[in-house]
């Protein structure tokens, strides 16, 4: 029988080794980025979650909520600014003009990184303002 022992040339071994070392670039490149991505996504996650804690906080209230107490948002690293702004774009149907009509205002919400000072999250709610003594149905 003949002798089927195969001897690789040095360029086929140098071919199969950078083809090995790209295929291994890729690999680790991939990895890299959905790391990243996944770190982006983990940040995102936290900012709406803490946004809309204090969005609850607000909504659980019918007064013109200024801050959120730490005890609802207990985050060093960030803080929540609220305003509230009259709403210039209202439909013509809801004016105020009607004896008792509720206020609408706007309430800004904003997410502030205290490190930095950047804007991370904004949500806008718009609300209906109740006065004290009435409730949602008017009495």
């Amino acid at each position: 029988m003949a002798n089927l022992k195969r001897k690789f040339t040095l360029l086929e071994a140098v071919i199969a080794i950078a083809i090995l070392g790209m295929s291994l670039a890729v690999l680790f490149q991939l990895l890299a980025s959905a790391r990243k991505r996944i770190s982006q996504t983990v940040d995102d996650w936290n900012n709406t979650h803490r946004i809309m804690e204090a969005a609850e906080y607000v909504l659980l209230h019918n007064d013109q909520v200024e801050q959120v107490p730490e005890i609802f948002f207990p985050y060093d690293d960030c803080r929540i600014y609220i305003e509230w702004e009259d709403i210039n774009d209202i439909h013509e149907e809801y004016d105020g003009s009607l004896d008792g009509q509720p206020e609408l205002k706007t309430c800004r919400i904003s997410l502030v990184r205290v490190s930095d000072g950047e804007t991370l999250e904004t949500l806008n709610i718009d609300r209906i303002m109740f006065d004290e003594g009435l409730t949602e149905d008017g009495n």
